[in-house]
């Protein structure tokens, strides 16, 4: 069986895209599942909330950036995520601080759409899911992973300007998928509401028009706890699983 291959996008920054990472991946990996995340953003948040130091020696030649180098052995780029039980099949392909001279010198390369779908075919059949970790942007590393993957996630905070930049990604998306030579296939698997304010009447707003717009996954509130899990090095459904943070994780992972 093929490991399932889950892009989280949004080229909006600060709307709990790694909080969302993680916490989804972990989840998966409290259910025994053998889980994969691959940090491909040159900011390495969800590298850092795995308790790796971007630029550390041990990273040299063992990061993100071979995965750009297709003379590099792709399986040796994935690091063990400490936190969960030993037993718990959790890894990160950690970023590094020169990804972004990456993503420059690809800008000219021939099929450099594919690079990570190449990487995702070579690990496969050692994971169930991959989770793709993408910057707040729509530039190339952001295709390579709408190419590679089976279902996008889109993480939206309830706030206007969110909103507002939904519509690009979505139009991404589309485009993806209506060349049939990247990803006729791909799934807009849905969206997850984050940082929401109950009592806030313009989050209810923002909330309510996410639903008309998209498949509402779940809606994870605004909550010191995720952000908290991510400086910690431990995700929020493992630190404080019954929080509705948690909860909600758990209620979304059930859908994927």
């Amino acid at each position: 069986m093929s490991a399932k291959i889950i892009a989280l996008a949004n080229q909006k920054g600060g709307v709990a895209k790694t909080t969302s990472t993680f916490n989804l991946a972990a989840v998966k990996a409290l259910q025994g599942k053998r889980v994969l995340m691959i940090d491909l953003d040159p900011q390495a948040s969800l590298t850092i909330a795995c308790g790796i130091e971007p630029g550390e020696d041990r990273l040299e030649g063992y990061s993100t950036i071979n995965l750009f180098d297709r003379k590099s052995d792709i399986l040796e780029t994935a690091f063990k995520v400490n936190g969960l039980e030993k037993e718990k099949f959790l890894f990160v392909v950690p970023s590094d601080p020169g990804l972004s001279i990456t993503e420059t010198a690809i800008s000219t390369v021939e099929l450099k759409e594919f690079f990570v779908k190449d990487a995702c075919e070579i690990f496969d059949s050692h994971f169930d899911y991959i989770f793709l970790d993408c910057p707040p942007n729509l530039g190339p590393f952001v295709i390579n992973a709408l190419v590679a993957a089976d279902e996008v996630i889109i993480p939206v905070k309830t706030d206007y300007l969110s909103f507002r930049g939904l519509e690009l990604i979505l139009d991404s998306i589309a485009k993806v998928k209506a060349n049939k030579r990247l990803n006729p296939d791909i799934v807009t698997k849905g969206v997850i509401a984050t940082m929401y304010r109950k009592r806030t009447k313009d989050h209810q707003d923002i909330l309510a028009m996410l639903d008309e717009t998209a498949d509402l996954l779940g809606v994870v509130k605004e909550s010191v706890e995720a952000s908290k899990g991510d400086v910690d090095g431990v995700p929020v459904v493992v630190s404080n699983p019954k929080s509705d943070v948690a909860k909600a994780y758990f209620e979304i992972a059930e859908k994927i």
